[in-house]
């Protein structure tokens, strides 16, 4: 069998919503087997659909603006290949590092 290498991007995006199209575009015109942005800004009512097509599972974690008490700032995004198996697996950290639990993805082929 041979060996895929891992196609991974990483982006600290300082805000994405202003960069929704941007972004799916690039999206479509690569084939990256992950997508990691941190930094994203992310509100609840943005769906995964205007970032990412169907070739990609999302996992996400927004700032929680009542917790924080902050307007801006924070999340992370996880987009995983459908081809590979990613499962999340939730643990915490203390909350001195990170407030909401922090999503560590397992991936295989």
């Amino acid at each position: 069998m041979a060996k895929h290498v891992l196609s991974v991007y990483y982006q600290n995006c300082r805000g994405l919503r202003t960069k929704l199209h941007t972004l799916y575009m690039n999206v479509l015109s690569h084939n990256y087997d992950i997508i990691i942005l941190t930094e994203t800004w992310l509100i609840e009512n943005i769906s995964e659909s205007e970032m990412f097509d169907t070739r990609y599972r999302v996992f996400r974690s927004d700032r929680d603006r009542i917790a924080s008490g902050r307007h801006d700032g924070g999340g992370v995004l996880i987009a995983v290949r459908r081809e590979l198996a990613a499962t999340p697996r939730v643990f915490p950290l203390p909350l001195i590092l990170a407030p909401p639990p922090f999503a560590h993805h397992h991936c295989r082929p």
